[in-house]
């Protein structure tokens, strides 16, 4: 196990916290949850360079399970735990847990085999920042959390001040302790805060400070977000913002977002590869950083946005967007037409989904029912019954071939840094419609 320390990242990274025993004991339907992180941690694979996790959040079966049926996620490096550097061994992060012994063994041995590399942190740093955050946003007026919290008395709010102030390094149960006697609703607010600024001051001692922090209000809602719609959360603006209104400028359908569920973590790290070769990730988070840096500079200690900030900085993340969409459309257009031309030239199957839809797919349904003719020899109709094992083994032979194709048009995908942006909305689509047709 290869220790990294995080001042060594570079490019866009992401803290995912989403493995958090306390998000996993809310959730009604594990089925949903374990979907919902599988698109978030694809979606950033693709816009970032590194993800980062806590390594305490393994221990949980529901995690172990995700990675136990997608090892590569660790193994290549996809996924990096934050192991804390006085531990040596991911067995110390059990020592504690009510698991039981023969799952937990078992946990402990498929992590030593399956983890490559952690990144190191130190716990004053994480627990000194947490302290001095918290102090911070319960001394200002202005605050996000004081401005949820209008129903404390003023000598409320000194006795929680003069409470943590208490202690050089804060932990998460001092602020159970202390917000015990409070009214239920404002208690919730304030173990609400402490569970987002904890997640935020993991992210920085990993140096993964997050462009947008409100990643975290979907399991983390303050009153002022009720609707728990998040609006700035990376599959949102990944797939919201970026991915539908490059389809729009197209005029084209937009995708549903579970169509995302039929890539594989194999295939998205195959995707991964000609991103990692291209400008898109720079340009990508620069649009994102560039929109908020307007509210920055108006308010530079600010630690988070309230709604209506939230909502400004989302709109002109689309502005963005879709302004360098107008200006990528001529050479993504030029290059789609060239390569259409010398895929339709060619005597095999045009991986390309036609002239007529530069922008694949014109309708993704539609790609469903249309399954290419490559191979005369073991097409049938998928309809029909399977008589014989000789029909069965043809369409074993039929999925092979098909499958062998598919991997071929991954490897050989391409990102122009001419158009970028573009180009990998292209490469998503074509790989979701071309799965479609296996």
């Amino acid at each position: 196990m290869q220790r990294i320390d995080p001042e060594t990242f570079i490019g866009p990274r992401a803290y995912f916290t989403n493995f958090d025993y306390r998000i996993i004991s809310r959730c009604g339907d594990l089925n949903d949850l374990r979907l919902d992180i599988e698109r978030r941690l694809k979606i950033l694979l693709l816009t970032k360079t590194t993800i980062v996790c806590a390594a305490s959040h393994l221990t949980s079966e529901f995690a172990y399970r995700l990675f136990q049926a997608n090892p590569i996620l660790l193994r290549k490096g996809l996924v990096l735990p934050a192991l804390r550097r006085d531990k040596s061994d991911i067995s110390e992060l059990f020592e504690q847990k009510r698991i039981p012994s023969a799952l937990k063994e078992e946990m402990i041995q498929f992590y030593r085999n399956s983890i490559e590399y952690t990144v190191n942190w130190k716990l004053e740093e994480n627990a000194g920042w947490f302290r001095d955050a918290f102090l911070r946003e319960l001394e200002d007026e202005r605050s996000v959390l004081r401005k949820n919290l209008k129903n404390l008395a003023p000598q409320q709010l000194e006795h929680l001040v003069q409470e943590i102030e208490r202690d050089r390094l804060l932990a998460r149960e001092k602020i159970d302790m202390i917000s015990a006697g409070l009214p239920p609703g404002q208690r919730q607010v304030l173990i609400d805060f402490r569970e987002l600024i904890y997640h935020m001051s993991g992210a920085r001692v990993v140096n993964c400070e997050s462009t947008l922090p409100q990643e975290n209000y979907l399991d983390y809602s303050f009153a002022d977000v009720e609707s728990k719609q998040t609006v700035l959360s990376d599959l949102q603006v990944f797939w919201k913002l970026f991915l539908e209104l490059a389809l729009e400028s197209m005029h084209k359908s937009v995708v549903p977002m579970e169509l995302l569920d039929i890539l594989s973590f194999e295939e998205v790290c195959k995707l991964r590869n000609p991103i990692e070769n291209s400008t898109f990730r720079e340009k990508y988070e620069n649009l994102v950083v560039q929109s908020a840096q307007s509210l920055e500079r108006e308010f530079p200690d600010r630690l988070l946005y309230d709604i209506e900030e939230i909502l400004i900085i989302r709109n002109q993340i689309a502005d963005n967007f879709t302004r360098v969409f107008e200006s990528e459309l001529p050479a993504f257009l030029k290059r789609k037409i060239l390569g259409n031309a010398k895929e339709l030239g060619k005597s095999s199957v045009s991986l390309g989904l036609g002239i007529a839809s530069l922008f694949p797919p014109a309708s993704v349904v539609a790609s469903v029912g249309s399954i290419t003719n490559s191979f005369p020899a073991f097409w049938f109709n998928l309809t029909r019954s399977f008589k014989d094992m000789s029909a069965i083994d043809d369409y074993r032979k039929y999925m092979e071939e098909k499958g062998w194709l598919y991997r071929q048009l991954l490897e050989r995908m391409e990102i122009s840094d001419k158009s970028a942006l573009l180009d990998v909305c292209d490469m998503l689509i074509t790989a979701i419609a071309e799965k479609l047709k296996l």
